[in-house]
């Protein structure tokens, strides 16, 4: 089910949905987090700025109670499915971002993606977003959705980048996109 998301990025950067390398900082992988790991849910939340967290989580969050780290590692692979972009470097592997799809009825999914601000702007959101579209698809769903704040220009960009047809709606500070994962 999750083939396309253990796959390594191969020398010429033509991974499973053709992303780039990021440069020169060594190899990413992307991987299902497993039930628990909540200490690289930490180290991700720790990577980002105030600001970085804002724009995710649509508030401050200035910590991750333990609570809220919790439900956020209570995955099953189906309702809740979380991935980890993984960084070699000098002391092995080490996370830089988390995409995250809940289900939202039988139908559809909420995705969501976090980057670290020193790995930010390297492909590695890209990356994560395809992904988490590759396992919506392959767990049939038919679409998902993405709420992004308006003030959040870079993953505005992605998103009408990579979906260009996509359905979007404007609520408040909240622009939301609507996928459509049929085949045509």
């Amino acid at each position: 089910m999750l083939a396309v998301v253990g796959q390594r990025m191969n020398e010429t950067g033509d991974g499973p949905a053709r992303i780039r390398r990021p440069p020169a900082s060594g190899d990413l992988r992307i991987r299902p987090l497993a039930v628990g790991e909540g200490a690289v849910l930490q180290r991700v939340f720790d990577g980002m700025s105030p600001r970085s967290r804002y724009l995710r989580y649509h508030s401050a969050m200035p910590r991750l109670t333990a609570a809220y780290r919790t439900a956020l590692t209570a995955v099953d692979g189906r309702r809740h499915v979380v991935l980890v972009a993984e960084r070699f470097g000098p002391h092995g592997w080490v996370a830089v971002g988390l995409g995250r799809l809940v289900a939202l009825g039988d139908a559809g999914a909420e995705i969501a993606a976090e980057v670290v601000d020193a790995a930010q702007r390297q492909g590695i959101g890209r990356a994560l977003v395809i992904h988490l579209v590759a396992v919506a698809e392959a767990l049939d769903y038919r679409w998902i959705e993405a709420a992004v704040l308006s003030s959040n220009a870079p993953v505005l960009r992605l998103l009408t980048r990579l979906f260009p047809g996509a359905r979007r709606s404007a609520c408040g500070t909240t622009i939301s996109f609507e996928i459509s994962l049929q085949k045509q």
